[in-house]
């Protein structure tokens, strides 16, 4: 059965409404006007802002499945569950360094004009196993390298560039405090400790905490599996010849790269002309395959703008279609069968820009993920930035040492600006004429 709308009411109240990212929490009068724009399934009767699109979208997603990955095939996934230390790190008490291990009541008062000598009873090295109680005794010291166990008997280690380097007898020349130079037991972790908590993207520090905790296998999410499916019938594949009034599809190539730096796999993507049943066929057969459905281009109100038409054809739930946001306002939000769908504009950069603001919270979402998906800083723009409109205005920047360059006027159809960026401004509607010097909130 299609998932109501209205189903998605309680998940907007509850816990998951603080996860809203961008750009700022949804407040309660605006929650009564998502309740709304729900409850107008299939109308566009009211254009929402882009927190309400966000907490729609987020609200209407569930976390993808999860999947049991040894730690080396794992770097770059979500842990589904907390990694709970089953050891202690060390295991032992072992020697923080080359030296000898002793006990420190017996170079008490040692000094460099007063060295107090001691019998050496044997030598350690790290992989040894550790020596058994009694076996070293009062005035006498232990050689031991780096790493090696340190044995009861001893509570100290001095540095070798503290004594003499005495093979059968060692002078020491300074006096040591208990547990000097020595790595106690579960130093690093101990047994019962959270060591990643569920919802972390797994890096390289996260590999070798679980190789420590001589973890073999653990939970990881899914990666969520997308269908792309792109309309117009002005698109051209790359690498056929362009014909009169045809343009390549560069949004297919954006989205894939794009979608494979978040950690998505792209199942199917699938390129259609402007026609509704074969759309609509295409919607309803990916979504049996896939987590997440993206399409780009006709979601606009032109005769050829079919994808709405599609989804009620297919009896979906439309979460919104327009936001208050340019570029990109004709976007669609809805769920088919439990899978979300994104629809986004034709245009690439309204697409990319859309599914920075959209796409990227609603991945964050059915990954599990802790945290929010974008930082944020303060900076000064570098230039003037001139807008048009009465709604927030997203443009791409690049940040650095607290100043923000936007390049270009950043058109619907204007990627090259986009190039090497590595933030969002979203300019408010407030004011259209920002200057050079104007401090600004940027997104990460």
């Amino acid at each position: 059965m299609p998932l109501s709308c209205l189903s998605f009411r309680e998940e907007l109240k509850g816990p998951g409404q603080g996860t809203v990212l961008c750009p700022s929490p949804l407040k309660e009068q605006e929650t009564h006007a998502v309740e709304r724009t729900m409850m107008k399934n299939n109308k566009r009767d009211e254009v929402i802002s882009i927190a309400q699109a966000q907490a729609l979208l987020c609200g209407a997603a569930k976390p993808v499945d999860s999947e049991v990955l040894a730690p080396e095939d794992s770097l770059g996934r979500i842990l589904a569950q907390d990694l709970i230390a089953r050891m202690n790190q060390p295991p032992f008490r072992r020697s923080a360094m080359d030296g000898y291990a002793l006990r420190s009541a017996d170079i008490a008062g040692a000094g460099p004009e007063d060295p107090v000598c001691l019998q050496v009873a044997g030598k350690l090295y790290a992989g040894d196993a550790p020596l058994p109680p009694g076996s070293l005794h009062s005035g006498q010291a232990l050689r031991i390298m780096t790493g090696a166990p340190v044995p009861e008997d001893a509570d100290c280690v001095i540095r070798q560039e503290d004594t003499d380097l005495g093979m059968e007898k060692v002078r020491i020349y300074r006096a040591l405090e208990e547990m000097d130079n020595v790595c106690p037991v579960g130093e690093d972790f101990s047994i019962g400790e959270c060591l990643c908590q569920a919802g972390t993207k797994i890096d390289a520090y996260a590999l070798s905490c679980a190789c420590a905790a001589g973890v073999t296998a653990w939970q990881v999410r899914k990666r969520i599996r997308v269908g792309l499916l792109m309309t117009g019938n002005e698109l051209c594949a790359p690498g056929t010849p362009l014909q009169p009034g045809k343009i390549y599809n560069s949004s297919e190539a954006f989205l894939k790269g794009r979608l494979r730096e978040l950690g998505c796999t792209v199942e199917e993507s699938v390129f259609t002309e402007d026609d509704q049943s074969v759309i609509t066929d295409t919607i309803r057969k990916m979504a049996g395959r896939v987590d997440l459905i993206i399409t780009t281009g006709g979601v606009s109100v032109g005769e050829r703008d079919l994808i709405p038409a599609a989804l009620e054809d297919l009896q979906a739930c439309t979460l919104f279609h327009g936001i208050a946001v340019k570029p990109g306002m004709p976007t669609l939000g809805a769920v088919y069968e439990n899978v979300p769908v994104l629809g986004l504009s034709g245009n690439p950069f309204s697409a990319a820009a859309i599914f920075e603001l959209l796409g990227r919270p609603l991945i964050h979402r059915m990954l599990g993920c802790t945290g929010q998906p974008f930082g944020r800083a303060s900076a000064l723009l570098t230039s003037d930035v001139l807008l048009k409109g009465g709604v927030p205005r997203v443009m791409m920047g690049i940040l650095d040492a607290g100043r923000v360059t936007v390049c270009g006027q950043q058109r619907n159809a204007q990627m090259k600006y986009a190039v090497g960026n590595n933030c969002i401004v979203i300019f408010p509607p407030e004011k259209r004429v920002f200057t050079a010097g104007d401090r600004v909130e940027v997104l990460l």
